[in-house]
């Protein structure tokens, strides 16, 4: 990257490329804070592969820039542990989150959007309850904090591709019924994909041209947050981490303007001048599965910037464990690999007749509610047992390991695990992952 402060009438509008920290108030002058030899530096524009980028009109940055002094201030001044514990207390003046973990699982998530392209995932904040809990104004007090964060009501794909592309944004969606909403409008595959890093989305952009030449594919990728009343859609849950928002018995809140973040802001992208290019602690998966993953970016900054609250997130991760493994134990498929395991008895020469699967899901259903063997069937292939034709019918192998490793995997084991006990299990995973 070459750097210029001269005028250029040529020049392009660009928001994002390699080594910007961000786009921050020089005196009153839009400049990139870039990173040069590894220290943050101010410029007015810069050339890339012989064209000059300017930053693009405050009006196209719907955020209040950071004040280039300050960041370079806080860069030679502030200390991770001193910014970790001003995020939680932040959030804390903000919200009524269930325990005081969770103010340690915010500051986490704040930070961690500062580091974007450090990730391989971001999980989705998701603030859900019934109205007047307060998801708004803590949605709200994230956004003012988050890189580039800008808050929305709509799931139009339009929006969302310029400002996930052009701006690397981190988006709260306040909507109503999001997932059917999204998937309404079209933007289904966008929320599903915000998650991971390098995912792409394809749209025809001229329908006119050539084959080839008709379409486009953007990047998706960024820091997501959704505040709803209505649960989301099971796939994409599985990206999220879920705040049950509880209601609250505080009368007084700290109030959440749009400047309010501002002074943190600068902090925080100080702290992303820090460590964008340098090496990170290792945190291995704090829990297995997609969670583990999801989660896994934000046990790296608690690590880096604050480890006495590794403790305090962990419990979180056992928390959200519990509470998907009870969520999993009542879907349908659960309730097959309880008949599965029930039928032990029915088994002949190491098969398992579908039809006696499904009467046994059945059993004690209003008739108008009973299954068929055709949705049963599928079912069980996608829980990985193979299936035989018989001359009896449809007929899975009866797999024990198999099945003993359903039943942990869904909450059905025999000794039904109590939250501490899956802490220790969390933990002793970290451990053995180290």
């Amino acid at each position: 990257m070459n750097s210029n402060d001269g005028e250029s009438s040529q020049a392009l509008y660009r928001a994002r490329f390699p080594d910007l920290v961000d786009i921050v108030d020089d005196g009153g002058t839009l400049s990139y804070l870039c990173l040069v030899d590894g220290r943050p530096v101010v410029r007015h524009e810069i050339s890339l592969d012989g064209t000059v980028h300017r930053p693009p009109p405050q009006q196209q940055l719907p955020w209040q820039l950071a004040r280039a002094g300050r960041v370079l201030d806080a860069y030679k001044d502030d200390t991770d542990e001193a910014l970790f514990e001003e995020l939680v207390r932040y959030h804390r003046g903000i919200s009524e989150l269930p325990g005081e973990d969770h103010y340690v699982l915010l500051a986490a998530w704040t930070a961690h959007t500062y580091l974007q392209e450090r990730w391989h995932y971001s999980p989705i904040l998701c603030l859900y309850s019934v109205s007047d809990r307060g998801k708004t104004r803590t949605g709200q007090g994230i956004t003012n904090a988050a890189y580039r964060g800008i808050e929305t009501e709509t799931l139009g794909p339009a929006a969302i591709l310029r400002w996930a592309e052009n701006l690397g944004a981190t988006l709260f969606f306040d909507v109503r019924d999001p997932w059917h909403r999204a998937q309404r409008v079209g933007g289904d595959d966008i929320l599903l994909k915000r998650y991971e890093r390098g995912a792409t989305v394809m749209r025809v952009v001229s329908p006119g041209k050539r084959p080839f030449e008709d379409t486009r594919y953007y990047q998706v990728y960024g820091p997501t947050v959704i505040a709803t009343n209505e649960p989301l859609g099971k796939i994409l849950d599985t990206r999220c981490i879920t705040i049950n928002m509880p209601k609250t018995g505080r009368e007084v809140f700290d109030t959440v303007e749009s400047d309010d973040g501002l002074a943190l802001r600068e902090r925080l992208l100080a702290f992303r001048a820090r460590h964008l290019e340098a090496p990170l602690p290792d945190f291995p998966k704090p829990a297995p599965g997609r969670l583990g993953d999801v989660v896994q970016p934000l046990g790296v900054v608690v690590r880096l910037m604050s480890p006495t609250h590794e403790g305090a997130l962990l419990r979180v991760v056992a928390g959200l464990q519990t509470q998907r493994l009870t969520e999993k134990s009542s879907t349908l498929e659960a309730r097959s690999i309880q008949a599965v395991g029930s039928l032990g008895s029915n088994v002949h020469r190491g098969r398992l007749l579908v039809k006696d699967i499904t009467a046994r899901i059945n059993e004690g259903r209003a008739e108008r509610m009973h299954l068929s063997e055709e949705r049963v069937g599928p079912v069980l292939s996608a829980l990985g047992f193979e299936k035989k034709h018989t001359r009896d019918g449809m007929a899975i192998i009866y797999d024990e390991e198999k099945l003993a490793a359903l039943k942990r995997e869904y909450g059905l084991a025999e000794t039904e695990e109590e939250p501490q006990g899956i802490l220790t299990r969390v933990g002793q995973f970290v451990r053995g992952q180290r």
